[in-house]
């Protein structure tokens, strides 16, 4: 696992997204420089531009996690959670 974690930090270091199959999407975004402020001090300064990664989860994974009801006059009741991993 470490060695599949220093190739993920490789490749979004070198700009590049890292797709999970069934998982998600690392993305490296780029924030523009803005104008921010100091909260304790309450004095106005500039942000410099950044890099940052992103996580996307795949549709997967979200209907996974987030099943549709099985009866749709109960949309409450969730189905087993065994069912959710099984479809």
């Amino acid at each position: 696992m470490a060695r599949v974690m220093e190739i993920m930090k490789d490749t979004l270091a070198g700009g590049e997204d890292v797709l999970i199959s069934g998982f998600g999407k690392f993305e490296v975004r780029r924030k523009h420089p803005r104008q921010g402020r100091n909260p304790q001090t309450g004095d106005s300064l500039t942000l410099r531009q950044r890099q940052v990664v992103v996580f996307r989860i795949s549709s997967t994974l979200r209907r996974k996690l987030n099943p549709k009801p099985a009866d749709p006059e109960r949309p409450w009741a969730v189905p087993d959670a065994a069912e959710c991993w099984t479809k």
